[in-house]
Parts: C-alpha cells; structure tokens; sequence
C-alpha cells in the first residue's frame, strides 16, 4: 500500500531545520518504496522549507491557525494522498529501515482502522532508551496510555482530525474518540520509531497549567 508520512512542522525555537532533515532521512532510508511524504509548515521563515525543497516532500505551507499543532497535522493529514497515513512529529525519526514496511505488513492483514506501535525514546538523539508499548484507555478521554502521536497510523478512510483546540490533550482525546467510532487499533509491539526528549518540546514550551485546566474543563463538556 502506498504510505503517506504526515508531518505537522515550525521553527521549534531555531532547531526546526535540524529537527526536519533529520526526520525526512529517516523516512528516505526506509526500505518500503511506495512512500509520500507530507510536511505542513507553520513556521514564519523559510528555514524548514529550504530543507523541504532539497528533499521530494510534499510541502504546504501553513498560516491557518499558526500555534496549534493540532491543526497543523490535520492540514498535513488532508494532503495525503496514501492508502495508510502515519503521524510523525518533527523531531522524532522512524527507528529502522523497515518501520514502514512493518506498518504496511500489519494494517495490510488486518481489518482495523487504526494502529499503534510500540517506541524507545532517545535524550541524545541517537541511543534508544525506555522501550513503551503502546495500550487503550477505554474511557477517560485524558488518560493517554498509547504515548505520543508519532507511533499512530490511520486508514486514509478515517474522518476523524484532531481537535485544533487542544495542544495538551491533543492525542489522548484524538485515540478516545478512535476507539470510541473503530473500536481497538492494531497494536504492533515492534518499535518502529523514536521520540526525542529535549527541552524544547512543546509539552515543555508551550503547557502550563492554565493550559491544562482550561482543556480540561473544554474536554469534560464535550465528552459528558
């Protein structure tokens, strides 16, 4: 099936350029053939678009709603083109040469809508540490026991987006409401990509606890 790799990007406080570059190579290195690749740019300069341009990346530059992640992976979800999409932030990286094909094997058997994968997590952006397998909260809409959004793959058929008012709550909600339409994902527990930990992360930039409350009470009146 072909793949699209959705890719929602920004400045990310002057390391965007890095992060992007290091992001698509890893996409490029996979041994799976039929792959798009698809970055939506909120930045305000041209940083990761000169990387893009060097690169055969599907690029859509992106002022609607500039801040809102949420928003920002939809826009690159809307764009693709594939029979499977998979979410990958910016600066996590696919962690083997196979990861896509592993996705593609396991949606190609199954008849799931959605999938998660199991991930290490890196501080040096290169050694794999604390290997996470991914599982469902069935009912609490801000218990996320998947992990990040980068180890999800969608059914181009799929309609649900992410909600662009959340950036805290933002995957959580999103799988609640999956489960809720699909039922259970495909869970593949064989690690297929890497999450970066590093100071610059949104939910170390951007969250605070104002932001936490006020999605919160937003996310219990929608869900009541």
């Amino acid at each position: 099936m072909k793949v699209s790799v959705a890719i929602g990007a920004y400045e990310m406080g002057g390391k965007g350029d890095f992060f992007i570059d290091r992001c698509i190579k890893s996409i490029l290195s996979q041994d799976h053939q039929d792959v798009e690749i698809v970055v939506s740019d909120h930045s305000i300069n041209d940083a990761v678009e000169k990387v893009c341009l060097n690169h055969n990346v599907v690029y859509k530059r992106n002022e609607d709603k500039r801040g809102s992640s949420s928003a920002n992976f939809n826009n690159a979800i809307l764009h693709s083109s594939g029979d499977i999409i998979k979410i990958l932030c910016q600066d996590d990286v696919l962690f083997s040469n196979n990861a896509l094909s592993l996705i593609d094997d396991t949606m190609s058997k199954s008849d799931k809508k959605w999938l998660v994968s199991s991930y290490y997590h890196t501080t040096d952006y290169t050694t794999p540490i604390n290997l996470h397998h991914p599982s469902v909260n069935e009912f609490h809409p801000m218990t996320n026991l998947v992990g990040t959004h980068s180890s999800l793959t969608i059914r181009k058929d799929v309609e649900e987006l992410f909600d662009d008012y959340l950036i805290w709550f933002m995957d959580c909600e999103y799988y609640n409401r999956l489960y809720k339409r699909w039922s259970h994902p495909e869970y593949l527990y064989t690690p297929t990509m890497m999450q970066t930990l590093w100071n610059g992360q949104v939910t170390n930039t951007l969250i605070n606890g104002e932001v936490v409350e006020r999605e919160t009470k937003y996310i219990l009146e929608k869900h009541s």
